[in-house]
């Protein structure tokens, strides 16, 4: 009988495997839309929103995580026809979870059980510790599709967070809007697992005008697209990261170009994943 060593072989230099991607940003940023252009890309699509990127998608949203599960397993046995799989977003996923928590344990239990009407209801952060298990399948579903050939993208917004450093000192950073209690931790989850994270941030193009008493003030630039920054590598305000062979070659940041969107797009994926 043949164990599981003797299917194991030596590899010698770089392995060329499926990636997987995180894309966050405030709404509105692009997210969406920028991975229109990865490779082939097929939207497991919990947003409306993506019904305008003109991608594979299915014909339904899923309304619970039992659907997107589902929806994984139709993937796996239909591998056909797609070659990035995309996940959006994981801020509805999570709402999914949450619903599902909540159905399966109605109340919070204890000596004094009360209906739970959050996920926050639950004592000693146990609802997210009841959620977390939810995304570590997600994760399963992802290493199946890795497995198929498929590359993945998860999608999901942003949102400041308040965080405290070994003296004590408290400042905010902008991370995944995902639950990070210590024992439900679905942003560091992701972290450890991503293989590329980009930071969308969009700001808004300006000019001062002076006022009837000559005092200039700064407003927005009528009429123009604000100019989107993506990220690759983290700083103390955000995480962000590419794994490559050469780095070098991996700029800090890149700008999406409003005269040619299409072109910059592809351009930023190609560069980022071209590990």
């Amino acid at each position: 009988m043949s164990g599981f060593a003797d299917s194991l072989s030596v590899i010698d230099g770089v392995v060329d495997a499926p990636y997987c991607m995180g894309i966050y940003g405030k709404g509105g940023v692009g997210k969406s839309h920028l991975a229109a252009y990865t490779e082939d890309p097929f939207y497991v699509a919990m947003e409306h929103g993506t019904n305008l990127i003109k991608a594979k998608k299915f014909n339904v949203h899923p309304k619970s995580v039992d659907e997107v599960f589902e929806m994984v397993r139709w993937l796996l046995k239909n591998p056909d026809g797609f070659k990035t799989v995309v996940f959006d977003s994981l801020g509805f996923f999570q709402s999914m979870v949450y619903a599902d928590v909540m159905l399966k344990n109605p109340t919070t239990g204890g000596s004094n059980p009360q209906p739970a009407t959050s996920i926050a209801s639950y004592g000693y952060h146990s609802g997210y510790a009841m959620a977390l298990p939810y995304f570590e399948k997600l994760l399963v579903g992802i290493d199946a599709l890795q497995a198929k050939g498929k590359n993945v993208v998860l999608i999901t917004h942003s949102q400041l967070k308040n965080v405290t450093n070994e003296s004590g000192e408290s400042y905010k950073i902008t991370d995944f809007a995902l639950q990070s209690p210590n024992n439900g931790d679905v942003s560091e989850l992701l972290r450890r697992r991503l293989d590329v994270c980009l930071y969308m941030e969009s700001t808004a193009r300006t000019v001062k005008k002076k006022s009837n008493y000559g005092n200039a003030t700064t407003v927005p630039l009528v009429g123009s697209r604000p100019e989107v920054t993506i990220y690759t590598r983290a700083t103390s305000s955000f995480f962000a990261k590419v794994r490559s062979q050469d780095e070098s070659k991996i700029h800090d940041y890149y700008s999406i170009d409003p005269n040619d969107l299409d072109g910059s797009s592809k351009a930023i994926i190609d560069a980022v994943t071209s590990m």
